[in-house]
């Protein structure tokens, strides 16, 4: 029974992706073997292949159609894991994607930036930042590509970044359609796309929670100081 669970609810497929056994994921699933099949801990096969580096399997299962997008317990994805590893995400199929996601975070906190040295006023809150006539007319496409186009040379994973590419409706909902809201941010009106809001707010609460557990962290350290 290739279908036969572990106490843990691993199968023979989850085993033969630990051990980097590509013969054996190939035999498993010529007899049927389940490629979606998931553990008690709702962990993958993709999971595993990523957790012990086996990219030649992550690139097999991924073509098959393995679920890039499965939570396992702890709400993590193999799309999630993987965005440390340039080599990992190539080999699933998210490098590019995970690019242009970095690209738009990093986008609208420079926005952020430029209307606060414009205007002197910080701009935290994302209700505040979604009705502010600055962000609005500045939150387009064509300032998203001028702004690959000036970093490129720092960071040359922009290179994966094409403008035809983002022009193109079926591409962007194609690969970028299941990663959180980034083709209502490149197509859509912050204004009158609720997709594109949602986008913004995670990104700003994200940086500034991260900037608020830093002073915090800082405080502590100069406690102990004294």
């Amino acid at each position: 029974d290739v279908e036969c669970r572990s106490k843990e609810g691993f199968t023979a497929l989850h085993e033969a992706c630990r051990s980097g056994f590509e013969v054996g994921v190939d035999l498993l699933l010529e007899a049927k073997a389940d490629l979606h099949t998931i553990s008690d801990f709702r962990t993958s096969c993709l999971h595993i292949c990523l957790q012990y580096g086996h990219e030649n399997l992550v690139a097999k299962l991924a073509k098959l159609g393995a679920d890039v997008h499965q939570q396992d317990n702890d709400g993590q994805t193999p799309a999630e894991n993987a965005k440390d590893s340039d080599l990992s995400m190539k080999a699933l199929g998210t490098y590019k994607p995970m690019v242009i996601l970095d690209s738009l975070r990093e986008f609208i906190l420079k926005l952020l930036d430029r209307i606060q040295k414009e205007s002197g006023m910080a701009l935290h809150d994302p209700e505040a930042a979604l009705v502010h006539p600055r962000f609005i007319r500045l939150f387009s496409f064509p300032e998203f590509m001028q702004f690959v186009d000036r970093h490129r040379y720092k960071d040359k994973r922009l290179g994966a970044i094409k403008k035809a590419e983002l022009e193109d409706k079926e591409w962007s909902v194609k690969f970028l359609g299941d990663y959180y809201n980034a083709q209502a941010v490149l197509h859509g009106s912050c204004t009158s796309n609720a997709l594109a809001q949602r986008f913004v707010t995670k990104v700003m609460k994200g940086a500034f929670d991260e900037e608020e557990e830093e002073k915090v962290a800082a405080e502590k350290e100069k406690a102990k100081g004294k």
